[in-house]
């Protein structure tokens, strides 16, 4: 059976704060490979052949160019990965969302996110997520989440926290 390596992003914030610039929507995707070896040398290929900065980050306000973005979008659609993505429109939640922390609040979503990804696929897989916080509060916060939304956390065989991309 194939594992994947599952990477997580979000776009957005999870706060409440419209008044001071909190976006209204919140997106979280996950991309998930068997080859991510090979999906990271692609991108590299990717953003060499378009003289991209080495840490240049696909993403969508940056592809503000028709030309770049179907580049990007024609070289990706060569690349071995799925994708799943939930998007959260803020001002429709409840108020119960609002008692939660923004860590809670970016848990649960990404919990949510998990349940839309088929068991099978998680089975034995890494999640890779950006590091909020520390990381293992993050992860046991993750793992509390799960259990609180009957979603198995066990499928995965580890958790890792990228701190490089968490100070956007």
């Amino acid at each position: 059976m194939l594992t994947f390596t599952f990477a997580g992003d979000e776009s957005g914030d999870a706060s409440f704060d419209f008044g001071k610039g909190a976006s209204r929507h919140f997106v979280i995707a996950m991309i998930a490979t068997s080859s991510p070896d090979n999906l990271r040398a692609m991108l590299e290929k990717t953003r060499k052949e378009l003289n991209l900065a080495e840490r240049y980050e696909f993403g969508f306000h940056k592809l503000h160019s028709e030309k770049l973005r179907q580049k990007i979008f024609v070289s990706l659609s060569q690349m071995d990965f799925e994708a799943w993505a939930i998007l959260v429109d803020k001002t429709t939640l409840g108020k119960s969302f609002r008692a939660m922390t923004g860590l809670e609040r970016y848990l649960f979503f990404v919990a949510e996110l998990i349940r839309c990804i088929p068991e099978e696929k998680r089975f034995d897989g890494t999640l890779i997520l950006d590091e909020f916080g520390y990381p293992n509060q993050t992860k046991n916060e993750l793992k509390r989440i799960l259990k609180a939304l009957k979603i198995s956390s066990m499928v995965f065989a580890a958790f890792r926290f990228d701190a490089r991309r968490a100070s956007r």
